[in-house]
């Protein structure tokens, strides 16, 4: 940290390598075979937020401040994620009482339970190094109790990642602990070869969804139909993609629109970073990001 060695971390040389090749790649086909003109600005405004966002997250050999009270850090996560999971658990059983009461909502209105989704998927991530440092000081009930909230909340909830999530990481970790390298770096060739296919599985996930039709929620429906659109616009253009920020003006034919129930025009992003890779980028973003991984 800076207030320890007197000096900004920076991230290693191989991630500027990656962020300079993305820079000069998205300046080269935005000015040159890009059909994304409203991308002019977009890609920038993206770019820079992605170059912020590696200096943070990707220094070279960063390490805590000795003057942190990491115990005390710990114990206001631990207070944060049971809180969030029991309101969290309220709100889903109860019909958003919270919710009603803060926005003044009538008692018949409409609150749909994907709204919730991407905080469920928080109290998933965070309950992971949470439960990483409460192991390591055996607290073990303690870690028991975080990992149950996260998944109660998960199971309540409407997200199927943030299930799929806790479920996949409670299977692993007891393989971790005996070997955390072979997880690693499973979980790494595994994450490749998800980019890698990611145009091809995600134009047959809609088929492969209809089969559970009647048994989730539409919000499951509407990302696989997303999926399907930014697949197909992605092998469109799979060398060099729509554009950095592009997705959002591709275009939704009449054979789109025939095939899809909820779909009915390109949100801002696609819900899949893979897949935003490959449509946006091309083959070579997914190079880029299979690289960054």
């Amino acid at each position: 940290s800076y207030a320890d060695r007197k000096r900004w971390p920076t991230p290693q040389r191989p991630v500027w390598l990656f962020f300079a090749a993305l820079v000069i790649y998205v300046a080269a086909t935005q000015a040159f075979v890009s059909p994304c003109g409203q991308c002019t600005l977009k890609g920038p405004e993206k770019l820079a937020m992605l170059g912020a966002t590696l200096w943070f997250l990707a220094p070279g050999a960063l390490q805590p401040a000795s003057w942190l009270p990491r115990d005390r850090i710990y114990r206001g996560l631990f207070a944060g994620v049971i809180v969030g999971a029991v309101l969290v658990s309220v709100e889903l059983i109860f019909d958003a009482p919270l919710y009603r009461a803060f926005n003044g909502l009538a008692v018949d209105a409409k609150v749909e339970a994907s709204r919730y989704n991407r905080g469920i998927s928080a109290l998933v991530i965070l309950a992971w190094p949470l439960t990483a440092y409460l192991v390591s000081r055996a607290q073990g009930g303690a870690a028991f109790l975080v990992i149950g909230a996260s998944l109660v909340a998960a199971a309540l909830g409407e997200s199927a990642a943030a299930l799929l999530s806790a479920i996949v990481a409670i299977a692993i970790y007891p393989i971790a602990r005996l070997n955390p390298r072979a997880v690693l770096f499973a979980g790494a060739g595994l994450l490749s070869f998800g980019i890698a296919a990611a145009p091809w599985i995600g134009g047959r996930a809609l088929d492969w969804g209809r089969a559970l039709s009647g048994q989730v929620a539409d919000s499951y429906f509407h990302r696989l139909e997303i999926l399907d659109h930014a697949a197909s616009r992605a092998l469109e253009r799979f060398w060099t993609g729509w554009g950095l920020g592009g997705y959002r003006y591709t275009p939704t034919t009449t054979e789109d629109l025939a095939r899809y129930r909820i779909f009915d025009h390109p949100t801002t992003h696609p819900h899949n970073a893979a897949i935003q890779a490959w449509v946006e980028l091309g083959l070579f973003g997914a190079v880029l990001a299979i690289g960054l991984v």
